[in-house]
């Protein structure tokens, strides 16, 4: 681009023909200043264009047509507020009134794991790692901040054979059996004991099964554990004699016991027993002795009172197993029929009883000598009892109507063990 001098020349003007030199010199001179100052101005529009918007990359030897569209091309942004996001968000190109912002951010810092800054807030929440809990008897607070997911509550083992059934600890349910006075309730529900032993010194020990008790009594004052044995009755302890509570009746050496004057006719089909004595232990025996006394047995089948074939009344005199119930004697015996009809009575006066060689001897109907001896037919090492047996049979109506009936009377008599 020419200078305004070389312009002003190329025109004649400073060539010495209407204008003096000195006025030229001076025109020349205010020509070049203008000139300078013009460029100046452009240098600064078009450093500050480029500061403005860098990719237009301007220089001074652009045209002012050029700088005048770049100008032109400058948007007005007025005043811009920016949100914070996850990532950077570009500024527009253009002009900025300077009421524009970017909007701050909260940061809920407790939420933040401690060293973290976030627009410039440093997070405050505790950062736990791998935490582990160990359960115990009451709860445990779980620390608030961060975990990292490797921590655990460590596993509860539980022995459950000695937890209570009905419980359940850390999912897992007891299985120790429930005997405590509560669950058996007060009834007579008892628990079985494993074994039960004396020591031959007045201790009875017994082993329970493996489970949970409490103390307690039912409704009938027994407590929870039972052991059984069939020797264990009144017939086998000593009359005056007491063991756990069971109180004896069986008749010790030198012991009487009378009887009072008794009666019972029995007229209903079935077999009914009467105790005369009760309890008489191996090794022992008893005696039967009148006392202005005895025992009278009757019995009796009569006809017309509408009996039938095979009608019978039976009346017996015998040893009796105490524990198994079976006959171990026949001391007499006595029947009446249909077919065979009568009634009679008779006497006992006395009875021998010997435990010790298993016999046993009568004197019946006033005799004044005993009849011979005659052995158990049924050995036995249990307790056995004399009874009165009844024994009705029929096919009809007689044993209602009376013709068919046994019955006994005991009469004042002493029993000595």
């Amino acid at each position: 681009m020419p200078s305004i001098t070389d312009a002003l020349r190329a025109r004649g003007i400073g060539s010495s023909q209407g204008i003096s030199q000195t006025d030229l010199t001076a025109l020349i001179d205010v020509t070049n200043a203008a000139e300078a100052n013009n460029d100046a101005i452009k240098t600064d529009v078009v450093n500050k264009l480029n500061t403005l918007n860098p990719a237009l990359n301007l220089t001074t030897a652009a045209s002012w047509s050029t700088i005048r569209a770049a100008i032109g091309g400058i948007q007005y942004r007025g005043a811009q507020t920016i949100t914070p996001g996850p990532g950077d968000i570009s500024i527009p190109a253009g002009y900025h009134s300077g009421g524009g912002k970017v909007s701050g951010v909260s940061v809920p810092v407790a939420n933040v794991l401690a060293g973290t800054t976030i627009a410039g807030q440093t997070g405050t929440m505790t950062n736990r790692g791998e935490v582990t809990i160990t359960p115990g008897p009451a709860d445990q607070s779980i620390p608030a901040g961060y975990h990292n997911g490797a921590g655990v509550v460590k596993g509860v083992v539980v022995p459950t054979s000695k937890l209570v059934e009905g419980n359940t600890v850390a999912g897992q349910a007891g299985t120790l059996k429930d005997y405590s006075r509560a669950k058996l309730g007060t009834g007579t529900t008892y628990v079985a004991a494993v074994s039960a032993r004396g020591d031959n010194g007045g201790i009875l020990v017994v082993e329970p099964q493996t489970g949970y008790y409490t103390t307690g009594l039912n409704a009938t004052n027994f407590g929870s554990i039972s052991t059984y044995d069939a020797n264990y009755i009144p017939a086998n302890i000593l009359s005056g004699k007491s063991i756990f509570g069971v109180a004896g009746t069986a008749p010790g050496a030198g012991q009487y016991y009378e009887h009072g004057i008794s009666y019972q006719s029995y007229k209903t089909t079935g077999t009914f027993y009467t105790d005369v004595i009760t309890g008489i232990r191996k090794g022992g025996g008893a005696i039967i002795t009148e006392n202005q006394g005895y025992i009278m047995l009757y019995v009796s089948a009569q006809t017309g009172y509408g009996m039938l074939a095979y009608d019978q009344a039976r009346i017996s005199l015998v040893l009796i197993d105490d524990v198994t119930g079976t006959e171990v004697s026949t001391l007499y015996t006595q029947w009446y029929s249909y077919d065979s009809p009568g009634s009679a009575e008779w006497r006992v006066d006395s009875i021998v009883i010997d435990r010790v060689n298993e016999r046993i001897k009568v004197r019946l109907n006033g005799a004044t000598i005993y009849g011979t001896w005659t052995v158990f037919t049924a050995a036995t090492n249990n307790p056995v009892s004399l009874k009165i047996k009844h024994s009705l049979s029929v096919n009809s109506n007689a044993g209602i109507n009376g013709g068919l009936y046994t019955a006994y009377t005991l009469q004042a008599f002493v029993v000595q063990a």
